[in-house]
Protein backbone atom coordinates (compact mmCIF):
# COMPACT_ATOMS: atom_id res chain seq x y z
CA UNK A 1 0.00 0.00 0.00
CA UNK A 2 0.70 3.61 -0.81
CA UNK A 3 3.13 5.51 2.09
CA UNK A 4 3.15 9.11 2.48
CA UNK A 5 4.51 11.51 4.59
CA UNK A 6 3.05 12.82 8.27
CA UNK A 7 1.11 15.95 7.25
CA UNK A 8 0.96 19.01 9.43
CA UNK A 9 -1.59 18.42 11.97
CA UNK A 10 -0.55 14.78 12.30
CA UNK A 11 0.05 13.46 15.72
CA UNK A 12 3.59 11.66 16.60
CA UNK A 13 2.31 9.30 18.57
CA UNK A 14 -0.62 7.54 19.38
CA UNK A 15 -0.36 5.49 22.82
CA UNK A 16 2.81 4.17 22.94
CA UNK A 17 3.21 3.52 18.99
CA UNK A 18 5.31 5.99 17.15
CA UNK A 19 3.80 7.09 13.75
CA UNK A 20 6.15 6.82 10.66
CA UNK A 21 4.17 7.36 8.08
CA UNK A 22 0.52 7.09 6.26
CA UNK A 23 -1.13 4.48 4.83
CA UNK A 24 -3.98 5.37 3.51
CA UNK A 25 -7.42 7.93 4.80
CA UNK A 26 -11.06 7.47 4.46
CA UNK A 27 -13.92 8.94 6.15
CA UNK A 28 -13.74 7.76 9.39
CA UNK A 29 -9.92 7.43 9.97
CA UNK A 30 -6.55 7.89 8.98
CA UNK A 31 -4.20 4.69 9.18
CA UNK A 32 -0.75 4.74 9.93
CA UNK A 33 2.30 2.82 9.42
CA UNK A 34 3.79 2.83 13.25
CA UNK A 35 6.33 1.45 15.41
CA UNK A 36 5.55 -0.62 18.55
CA UNK A 37 7.58 -1.21 21.84
CA UNK A 38 9.24 -4.04 20.17
CA UNK A 39 10.20 -2.16 17.31
CA UNK A 40 7.79 -4.18 14.90
CA UNK A 41 5.89 -2.34 12.17
CA UNK A 42 2.15 -2.18 13.26
CA UNK A 43 -0.97 -0.40 11.51
CA UNK A 44 -2.65 1.88 13.29
CA UNK A 45 -6.16 3.09 12.51
CA UNK A 46 -6.98 6.90 14.03
CA UNK A 47 -10.41 8.42 14.27
CA UNK A 48 -10.91 11.74 12.07
CA UNK A 49 -10.22 14.97 14.52
CA UNK A 50 -13.84 16.26 12.70
CA UNK A 51 -15.32 13.25 13.28
CA UNK A 52 -15.05 11.92 17.01
CA UNK A 53 -17.52 13.95 18.40
CA UNK A 54 -20.09 12.22 16.16
CA UNK A 55 -21.82 9.71 18.13
CA UNK A 56 -22.81 7.74 15.15
CA UNK A 57 -19.27 7.56 13.90
CA UNK A 58 -18.10 6.61 17.20
CA UNK A 59 -20.52 3.54 17.29
CA UNK A 60 -19.34 2.50 13.75
CA UNK A 61 -15.36 2.78 14.99
CA UNK A 62 -16.49 0.75 18.37
CA UNK A 63 -18.20 -1.67 15.79
CA UNK A 64 -15.16 -3.00 13.85
CA UNK A 65 -12.84 -3.00 16.74
CA UNK A 66 -15.19 -5.76 18.67
CA UNK A 67 -15.67 -7.42 14.80
CA UNK A 68 -12.30 -7.35 14.76
CA UNK A 69 -11.50 -8.77 18.25
CA UNK A 70 -13.82 -11.65 17.90
CA UNK A 71 -11.91 -12.82 14.03
CA UNK A 72 -9.13 -14.80 14.38
CA UNK A 73 -7.75 -16.14 11.02
CA UNK A 74 -4.37 -16.25 9.32
CA UNK A 75 -6.67 -14.30 6.24
CA UNK A 76 -7.86 -11.28 8.26
CA UNK A 77 -5.35 -8.67 9.91
CA UNK A 78 -4.63 -9.48 13.49
CA UNK A 79 -6.03 -7.06 16.19
CA UNK A 80 -2.58 -5.76 18.98
CA UNK A 81 -4.23 -3.32 20.66
CA UNK A 82 -7.16 -0.69 21.01
CA UNK A 83 -8.37 2.39 22.97
CA UNK A 84 -12.20 3.52 22.17
CA UNK A 85 -12.44 5.43 25.60
CA UNK A 86 -9.33 7.80 24.88
CA UNK A 87 -10.13 11.32 23.66
CA UNK A 88 -9.23 10.15 20.03
CA UNK A 89 -10.31 6.65 19.82
CA UNK A 90 -7.59 3.75 17.77
CA UNK A 91 -6.90 0.65 16.26
CA UNK A 92 -3.37 -1.09 16.34
CA UNK A 93 -3.52 -4.36 14.13
CA UNK A 94 -0.47 -5.79 12.42
CA UNK A 95 0.95 -4.53 9.73
CA UNK A 96 0.88 -6.67 6.27
CA UNK A 97 3.32 -5.25 3.44
CA UNK A 98 1.70 -5.84 0.07
CA UNK A 99 -0.44 -4.15 -2.87
CA UNK A 100 -3.76 -4.27 -2.59
CA UNK A 101 -5.80 -6.51 -5.04
CA UNK A 102 -6.63 -3.25 -7.04
CA UNK A 103 -3.17 -2.15 -6.79
CA UNK A 104 -2.06 -5.29 -8.39
CA UNK A 105 -4.45 -5.22 -11.28
CA UNK A 106 -3.75 -1.55 -11.65
CA UNK A 107 0.12 -2.40 -12.54
CA UNK A 108 -0.34 -5.88 -13.98
CA UNK A 109 -3.84 -6.41 -14.94
CA UNK A 110 -5.67 -9.32 -13.90
CA UNK A 111 -4.21 -12.68 -11.68
CA UNK A 112 -2.91 -15.53 -13.76
CA UNK A 113 -5.54 -18.57 -13.27
CA UNK A 114 -3.68 -20.64 -11.03
CA UNK A 115 -3.07 -17.36 -8.81
CA UNK A 116 -6.84 -16.59 -9.16
CA UNK A 117 -7.72 -19.74 -7.92
CA UNK A 118 -5.64 -19.66 -4.73
CA UNK A 119 -7.18 -15.97 -4.02
CA UNK A 120 -10.92 -17.30 -4.18
CA UNK A 121 -9.81 -19.89 -2.10
CA UNK A 122 -7.99 -17.49 0.37
CA UNK A 123 -10.88 -15.26 0.49
CA UNK A 124 -13.72 -17.79 0.70
CA UNK A 125 -11.73 -19.19 3.94
CA UNK A 126 -11.93 -15.89 5.78
CA UNK A 127 -16.04 -15.54 5.43
CA UNK A 128 -16.89 -18.60 7.20
CA UNK A 129 -14.52 -17.13 9.86
CA UNK A 130 -16.16 -13.97 9.99
CA UNK A 131 -19.86 -15.34 9.68
CA UNK A 132 -18.96 -17.57 12.80
CA UNK A 133 -18.25 -14.69 14.79
CA UNK A 134 -21.56 -13.21 14.08
CA UNK A 135 -20.17 -10.28 11.75
CA UNK A 136 -21.26 -9.39 8.19
CA UNK A 137 -17.92 -7.46 6.24
CA UNK A 138 -20.13 -5.77 3.80
CA UNK A 139 -17.31 -4.17 2.33
CA UNK A 140 -15.33 -7.18 0.63
CA UNK A 141 -13.62 -5.42 -2.41
CA UNK A 142 -10.46 -5.03 -4.54
CA UNK A 143 -9.26 -2.67 -2.61
CA UNK A 144 -10.17 -4.29 0.81
CA UNK A 145 -7.77 -7.25 -0.13
CA UNK A 146 -3.60 -7.33 0.29
CA UNK A 147 -1.92 -9.44 -1.45
CA UNK A 148 1.23 -10.48 1.30
CA UNK A 149 3.34 -12.74 0.99
CA UNK A 150 1.60 -15.66 2.50
CA UNK A 151 -1.58 -15.07 1.05
CA UNK A 152 -4.67 -12.81 0.91
CA UNK A 153 -5.71 -11.03 3.78
CA UNK A 154 -9.06 -9.43 4.48
CA UNK A 155 -9.03 -5.70 5.56
CA UNK A 156 -10.71 -2.80 7.11
CA UNK A 157 -14.43 -3.53 9.34
CA UNK A 158 -14.98 -0.37 9.06
CA UNK A 159 -18.88 -1.01 7.82
CA UNK A 160 -19.13 -4.41 9.16
CA UNK A 161 -22.32 -5.24 11.33
CA UNK A 162 -23.32 -7.54 13.71
CA UNK A 163 -25.61 -10.19 12.10
CA UNK A 164 -29.46 -9.30 12.40
CA UNK A 165 -28.36 -5.39 13.56
CA UNK A 166 -29.45 -1.98 12.56
CA UNK A 167 -27.15 -0.13 10.53
CA UNK A 168 -25.86 2.76 11.81
CA UNK A 169 -25.85 5.56 9.38
CA UNK A 170 -26.69 9.56 8.92
CA UNK A 171 -29.87 10.84 7.16
CA UNK A 172 -29.39 9.99 3.76
CA UNK A 173 -25.67 8.41 4.34
CA UNK A 174 -24.85 5.67 1.83
CA UNK A 175 -23.12 2.58 2.97
CA UNK A 176 -20.64 0.41 0.75
CA UNK A 177 -18.75 0.60 -2.51
CA UNK A 178 -20.39 0.79 -6.36
CA UNK A 179 -19.73 -1.69 -7.98
CA UNK A 180 -19.27 -3.72 -5.33
CA UNK A 181 -22.46 -4.09 -3.23
CA UNK A 182 -24.96 -6.94 -3.28
CA UNK A 183 -29.05 -6.37 -4.63
CA UNK A 184 -30.09 -6.17 -1.22
CA UNK A 185 -27.41 -4.08 0.44
CA UNK A 186 -28.15 -1.25 -2.57
CA UNK A 187 -31.85 -1.20 -0.81
CA UNK A 188 -30.26 -0.96 2.50
CA UNK A 189 -29.69 -4.22 4.07
CA UNK A 190 -27.25 -6.94 4.19
CA UNK A 191 -26.37 -9.91 5.74
CA UNK A 192 -24.07 -13.04 5.56
CA UNK A 193 -24.98 -13.71 2.01
CA UNK A 194 -23.96 -9.87 0.74
CA UNK A 195 -20.40 -11.25 1.06
CA UNK A 196 -20.70 -13.95 -0.69
CA UNK A 197 -22.14 -12.27 -3.74
CA UNK A 198 -19.40 -9.29 -2.69
CA UNK A 199 -16.72 -12.45 -2.84
CA UNK A 200 -18.16 -13.01 -6.46
CA UNK A 201 -17.46 -10.07 -7.47
CA UNK A 202 -14.22 -9.75 -6.52
CA UNK A 203 -13.02 -12.30 -7.42
CA UNK A 204 -14.23 -11.66 -11.01
CA UNK A 205 -12.40 -8.40 -11.13
CA UNK A 206 -9.15 -10.37 -10.28
CA UNK A 207 -9.72 -12.23 -13.03
CA UNK A 208 -10.94 -9.76 -15.81
CA UNK A 209 -9.54 -6.66 -14.48
CA UNK A 210 -12.95 -5.23 -14.49
CA UNK A 211 -15.74 -5.00 -12.27
CA UNK A 212 -18.68 -7.01 -13.50
CA UNK A 213 -21.57 -5.00 -13.32
CA UNK A 214 -19.47 -1.91 -15.18
CA UNK A 215 -18.86 1.61 -13.83
CA UNK A 216 -21.13 5.08 -14.03
CA UNK A 217 -22.79 6.67 -11.72
CA UNK A 218 -24.23 5.20 -8.28
CA UNK A 219 -27.37 5.28 -9.88
CA UNK A 220 -26.69 3.51 -13.22
CA UNK A 221 -24.32 0.90 -11.28
CA UNK A 222 -26.90 0.00 -8.46
CA UNK A 223 -29.53 -0.41 -11.04
CA UNK A 224 -27.31 -2.70 -13.12
CA UNK A 225 -26.93 -4.85 -9.64
CA UNK A 226 -30.01 -5.43 -9.14
CA UNK A 227 -31.69 -5.86 -12.61
CA UNK A 228 -28.88 -7.09 -15.17
CA UNK A 229 -26.35 -9.83 -15.30
CA UNK A 230 -23.09 -9.64 -14.25
CA UNK A 231 -20.41 -9.51 -17.19
CA UNK A 232 -18.65 -13.05 -16.21
CA UNK A 233 -16.79 -13.24 -19.79
CA UNK A 234 -12.93 -13.92 -19.26
CA UNK A 235 -13.95 -16.06 -15.92
CA UNK A 236 -11.66 -18.93 -16.00
CA UNK A 237 -13.90 -22.18 -16.23
CA UNK A 238 -12.34 -23.45 -12.99
CA UNK A 239 -14.37 -20.65 -10.69
CA UNK A 240 -17.05 -19.32 -13.53
CA UNK A 241 -19.61 -21.51 -12.02
CA UNK A 242 -19.52 -20.74 -8.37
CA UNK A 243 -18.81 -16.78 -9.18
CA UNK A 244 -22.10 -17.20 -10.79
CA UNK A 245 -23.86 -18.94 -8.04
CA UNK A 246 -22.59 -16.58 -5.72
CA UNK A 247 -24.08 -13.74 -8.06
CA UNK A 248 -27.40 -14.76 -7.73
CA UNK A 249 -29.91 -12.16 -6.85
CA UNK A 250 -31.64 -13.84 -4.57
CA UNK A 251 -29.19 -14.43 -1.50
CA UNK A 252 -31.65 -17.25 -0.58
CA UNK A 253 -30.17 -19.35 -3.83
CA UNK A 254 -26.22 -18.34 -3.33
CA UNK A 255 -24.20 -20.66 -1.40
CA UNK A 256 -23.47 -19.69 2.01
CA UNK A 257 -19.82 -19.33 3.01
CA UNK A 258 -19.16 -22.63 4.25
CA UNK A 259 -20.50 -24.36 1.84
CA UNK A 260 -18.62 -22.06 -1.18
CA UNK A 261 -15.64 -22.82 1.04
CA UNK A 262 -16.07 -26.95 0.63
CA UNK A 263 -16.68 -26.77 -3.40
CA UNK A 264 -13.21 -24.61 -3.71
CA UNK A 265 -11.66 -27.38 -1.31
CA UNK A 266 -13.40 -30.68 -2.04
CA UNK A 267 -16.57 -31.30 -1.35
CA UNK A 268 -16.29 -34.08 1.26
CA UNK A 269 -13.61 -32.31 2.85
CA UNK A 270 -14.18 -32.63 6.76
CA UNK A 271 -12.26 -29.97 7.65
CA UNK A 272 -12.32 -27.44 5.13
CA UNK A 273 -10.72 -24.46 6.67
CA UNK A 274 -7.84 -27.20 7.17
CA UNK A 275 -7.86 -27.96 3.86
CA UNK A 276 -7.66 -24.19 2.33
CA UNK A 277 -4.82 -23.33 4.83
CA UNK A 278 -2.84 -26.31 3.74
CA UNK A 279 -3.94 -25.15 -0.16
CA UNK A 280 -2.52 -21.38 0.51
CA UNK A 281 0.64 -22.62 2.32
CA UNK A 282 1.25 -25.49 -0.22
CA UNK A 283 0.05 -23.26 -3.57
CA UNK A 284 0.33 -19.53 -3.26
CA UNK A 285 3.59 -18.14 -4.85
CA UNK A 286 2.98 -13.90 -5.27
CA UNK A 287 5.58 -11.54 -6.03
CA UNK A 288 4.54 -8.08 -6.21
CA UNK A 289 5.16 -6.21 -9.81
CA UNK A 290 5.42 -3.02 -7.61
CA UNK A 291 8.95 -1.62 -6.58
CA UNK A 292 8.68 -2.08 -2.53
CA UNK A 293 7.38 1.29 -1.23
CA UNK A 294 10.01 3.82 -0.12
CA UNK A 295 9.40 5.49 3.81
CA UNK A 296 8.81 9.13 3.73
CA UNK A 297 11.15 10.49 6.22
CA UNK A 298 9.23 11.88 9.08
CA UNK A 299 8.78 15.57 10.12
CA UNK A 300 11.26 17.03 11.65
CA UNK A 301 9.97 18.98 14.90
CA UNK A 302 12.99 19.54 17.61
CA UNK A 303 11.18 21.62 19.69
CA UNK A 304 8.33 19.52 20.61
CA UNK A 305 10.54 16.40 20.61
CA UNK A 306 13.52 17.70 22.88
CA UNK A 307 12.36 16.95 25.83
CA UNK A 308 10.34 13.88 25.48
CA UNK A 309 13.65 11.90 23.72
CA UNK A 310 15.49 13.41 26.72
CA UNK A 311 12.81 11.64 29.50
CA UNK A 312 12.66 8.80 27.37
CA UNK A 313 16.81 8.22 27.29
CA UNK A 314 16.57 8.36 30.88
CA UNK A 315 13.01 6.53 31.51
CA UNK A 316 15.18 3.81 29.03
CA UNK A 317 17.94 3.56 31.27
CA UNK A 318 15.94 3.20 34.66
CA UNK A 319 14.01 0.26 33.04
CA UNK A 320 17.27 -1.40 32.06
CA UNK A 321 18.50 -0.92 35.55
CA UNK A 322 15.37 -2.45 37.02
CA UNK A 323 15.17 -5.41 34.47
CA UNK A 324 18.75 -6.65 35.34
CA UNK A 325 17.74 -6.41 39.09
CA UNK A 326 15.11 -8.08 38.56
CA UNK A 327 16.35 -10.54 36.53
CA UNK A 328 19.41 -10.80 38.95
CA UNK A 329 16.59 -11.71 41.56
CA UNK A 330 16.19 -15.07 39.90
CA UNK A 331 14.90 -14.76 36.19
CA UNK A 332 17.74 -15.02 33.85
CA UNK A 333 20.60 -13.28 32.98
CA UNK A 334 19.85 -10.55 30.54
CA UNK A 335 23.67 -11.67 28.48
CA UNK A 336 24.80 -8.98 26.06
CA UNK A 337 25.85 -9.75 22.46
CA UNK A 338 28.65 -11.75 22.43
CA UNK A 339 28.66 -13.35 26.28
CA UNK A 340 29.29 -16.61 26.55
CA UNK A 341 26.17 -18.96 26.73
CA UNK A 342 25.58 -21.42 29.36
CA UNK A 343 25.78 -24.92 29.27
CA UNK A 344 22.54 -26.20 29.46
CA UNK A 345 19.27 -23.52 29.04
CA UNK A 346 17.49 -22.96 32.15
CA UNK A 347 14.20 -23.92 32.38
CA UNK A 348 11.92 -21.84 34.66
CA UNK A 349 8.49 -22.67 35.46
CA UNK A 350 6.25 -19.31 35.39
CA UNK A 351 3.17 -19.53 38.07
CA UNK A 352 1.71 -16.33 38.83
CA UNK A 353 -0.86 -17.23 41.29
CA UNK A 354 -0.97 -18.49 44.70
CA UNK A 355 -3.92 -19.31 45.57
CA UNK A 356 -5.57 -15.83 44.69
CA UNK A 357 -2.76 -13.85 44.87
CA UNK A 358 0.29 -13.34 43.16
CA UNK A 359 3.25 -15.11 44.17
CA UNK A 360 6.63 -13.62 45.93
CA UNK A 361 8.08 -11.80 43.22
CA UNK A 362 5.42 -10.59 40.71
CA UNK A 363 3.92 -7.22 40.47
CA UNK A 364 0.97 -5.60 39.17
CA UNK A 365 1.49 -3.15 36.98
CA UNK A 366 -1.77 -2.51 36.40
CA UNK A 367 -5.12 -3.90 38.11
CA UNK A 368 -8.61 -3.34 36.16
CA UNK A 369 -11.86 -4.85 34.33
CA UNK A 370 -11.61 -7.04 31.45
CA UNK A 371 -13.33 -10.33 30.40
CA UNK A 372 -11.66 -13.80 28.25
CA UNK A 373 -12.57 -14.49 25.01
CA UNK A 374 -10.52 -17.34 23.68
CA UNK A 375 -8.09 -20.25 25.10
CA UNK A 376 -4.90 -18.73 25.00
CA UNK A 377 -2.59 -19.76 22.07
CA UNK A 378 0.47 -18.58 23.32
CA UNK A 379 0.20 -21.64 25.87
CA UNK A 380 -1.03 -25.12 25.80
CA UNK A 381 -2.15 -24.61 29.40
CA UNK A 382 -5.84 -25.32 30.64
CA UNK A 383 -5.53 -22.20 33.18
CA UNK A 384 -4.15 -19.80 30.30
CA UNK A 385 -6.93 -17.77 28.18
CA UNK A 386 -6.63 -14.76 25.48
CA UNK A 387 -8.39 -11.59 27.24
CA UNK A 388 -8.93 -8.13 26.75
CA UNK A 389 -8.84 -5.03 28.76
CA UNK A 390 -10.77 -2.31 26.50
CA UNK A 391 -7.63 -1.13 25.77
CA UNK A 392 -5.07 -4.17 24.94
CA UNK A 393 -5.16 -7.81 24.10
CA UNK A 394 -3.40 -9.98 26.33
CA UNK A 395 -1.90 -13.57 25.61
CA UNK A 396 -1.60 -15.68 27.44
CA UNK A 397 -3.41 -14.70 31.02
CA UNK A 398 -3.30 -17.17 33.48
CA UNK A 399 -6.36 -17.69 35.89
CA UNK A 400 -6.89 -18.08 39.59
CA UNK A 401 -8.29 -21.48 40.61
CA UNK A 402 -11.32 -19.63 41.54
CA UNK A 403 -11.59 -18.03 37.26
CA UNK A 404 -12.87 -14.69 38.85
CA UNK A 405 -9.53 -13.25 37.87
CA UNK A 406 -6.33 -13.51 35.44
CA UNK A 407 -2.64 -12.27 35.52
CA UNK A 408 -1.18 -11.28 32.04
CA UNK A 409 2.46 -11.11 31.73
CA UNK A 410 3.38 -7.57 30.72
CA UNK A 411 5.70 -8.52 27.46
CA UNK A 412 8.66 -9.99 27.85
CA UNK A 413 9.12 -9.18 32.01
CA UNK A 414 7.84 -12.53 33.75
CA UNK A 415 7.89 -10.25 36.82
CA UNK A 416 5.23 -8.16 35.72
CA UNK A 417 1.55 -8.38 35.12
CA UNK A 418 -1.96 -6.75 34.57
CA UNK A 419 -4.56 -8.02 36.82
CA UNK A 420 -7.95 -8.51 35.09
CA UNK A 421 -10.61 -8.77 37.71
CA UNK A 422 -13.39 -10.84 35.18
CA UNK A 423 -17.28 -9.34 34.71
CA UNK A 424 -18.02 -13.15 33.46
CA UNK A 425 -15.38 -15.78 34.35
CA UNK A 426 -14.48 -17.82 31.15
CA UNK A 427 -15.18 -21.53 31.03
CA UNK A 428 -11.93 -23.87 31.45
CA UNK A 429 -10.85 -25.34 28.20
CA UNK A 430 -11.03 -29.20 28.38
CA UNK A 431 -7.19 -29.52 27.03
CA UNK A 432 -4.84 -31.73 28.24
CA UNK A 433 -1.67 -30.03 28.58
CA UNK A 434 1.72 -31.12 27.23
CA UNK A 435 4.62 -32.79 28.88
CA UNK A 436 6.89 -30.02 27.25
CA UNK A 437 5.00 -27.22 26.40
CA UNK A 438 6.33 -24.54 24.21
CA UNK A 439 7.79 -21.82 26.34
CA UNK A 440 5.46 -18.84 26.45
CA UNK A 441 9.42 -16.72 26.55
CA UNK A 442 12.86 -16.85 25.71
CA UNK A 443 16.14 -15.48 26.60
CA UNK A 444 18.66 -15.90 23.66
CA UNK A 445 22.78 -15.09 23.61
CA UNK A 446 22.50 -11.89 22.56
CA UNK A 447 19.59 -10.68 25.16
CA UNK A 448 16.69 -10.66 22.99
CA UNK A 449 13.44 -11.61 25.19
CA UNK A 450 11.23 -13.61 22.76
CA UNK A 451 7.41 -14.18 23.10
CA UNK A 452 4.98 -16.07 20.96
CA UNK A 453 3.69 -14.69 17.61
CA UNK A 454 -0.15 -15.53 17.95
CA UNK A 455 -1.21 -14.91 14.71
CA UNK A 456 -0.36 -15.11 11.14
CA UNK A 457 2.93 -15.20 10.76
CA UNK A 458 5.36 -15.07 8.00
CA UNK A 459 7.29 -18.38 6.32
CA UNK A 460 10.91 -18.99 5.70
CA UNK A 461 10.65 -22.05 3.88
CA UNK A 462 9.23 -24.20 6.29
CA UNK A 463 9.78 -22.79 9.05
CA UNK A 464 6.98 -20.15 10.42
CA UNK A 465 7.92 -17.08 12.37
CA UNK A 466 6.69 -18.63 16.38
CA UNK A 467 8.03 -15.25 18.55
CA UNK A 468 8.97 -11.94 17.78
CA UNK A 469 11.66 -10.40 20.20
CA UNK A 470 11.80 -6.78 21.75
CA UNK A 471 15.21 -6.42 19.92
CA UNK A 472 13.04 -6.45 16.38
CA UNK A 473 14.15 -9.88 15.56
CA UNK A 474 12.46 -13.18 14.64
CA UNK A 475 12.75 -16.38 16.16
CA UNK A 476 11.63 -19.59 13.17
CA UNK A 477 10.55 -23.22 13.79
CA UNK A 478 10.28 -24.72 17.27
CA UNK A 479 13.05 -25.56 19.79
CA UNK A 480 15.60 -28.00 19.41
CA UNK A 481 15.49 -30.01 22.81
CA UNK A 482 17.77 -33.02 22.39
CA UNK A 483 20.61 -30.32 22.76
CA UNK A 484 22.04 -28.15 25.63
CA UNK A 485 21.90 -25.56 25.37
CA UNK A 486 18.45 -26.07 23.53
CA UNK A 487 19.02 -24.81 20.04
CA UNK A 488 16.50 -22.35 17.75
CA UNK A 489 16.70 -20.65 14.54
CA UNK A 490 17.09 -16.59 14.91
CA UNK A 491 16.89 -13.96 12.28
CA UNK A 492 18.59 -10.69 14.03
CA UNK A 493 16.95 -7.65 13.12
CA UNK A 494 18.40 -6.16 9.96
CA UNK A 495 20.37 -9.33 9.05
CA UNK A 496 19.18 -11.41 5.89
CA UNK A 497 20.73 -14.99 7.32
CA UNK A 498 18.75 -16.94 9.90
CA UNK A 499 21.14 -18.98 12.27
CA UNK A 500 20.70 -21.24 14.83
CA UNK A 501 21.61 -19.93 18.26
CA UNK A 502 21.18 -21.05 21.97
CA UNK A 503 18.78 -20.80 24.51
CA UNK A 504 19.91 -19.45 27.98
CA UNK A 505 16.68 -18.97 29.66
CA UNK A 506 13.23 -20.74 28.46
CA UNK A 507 10.01 -19.65 30.81
CA UNK A 508 7.22 -22.54 30.64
Amino acid sequence: MGLTALQTGDPLRIGRYRLVCRLGSGGMGTVYLARGARGTDVAVKVMRAEVVGNPTIRARFAREVQALTRIQSPCIARVLAADLAADTPYLVTEYIPGPTLAEHVAAAGPLPPPLLRTLAIGLAAALPVIHRAGVVHRDLKPSNVILAADGPKVIDFGIAVPEGATALTESGAFIGTPGFMAPEQVRGAAGAAADVFNWGLTVAYAATGRPPFGTGSLDVVSYRIQHDQADLSGVPPEVAGLVAAALEKDPAARPTAERLLRLLVAPDARAPLDAATALLLGTWSYRSPLPPPKRPRPPRRLGRMLAPVGAAVVVAALAAMLLLLRDGRGGGPAHAGGATPTASTAVKGYAPWSGADLATGETAEKITSGSCFVQSVAVQRADAFRCLDGNDIHDPCFATDALDKVACPVSENPYRVIVLTLARPPTRPIITTPAEPDPWLLVLRDGARCVPNTGQAPWVGNDRANYYCNTGGTVYGFLDRTRQPWQIRYLPKGSNAITTVPVLTAWT
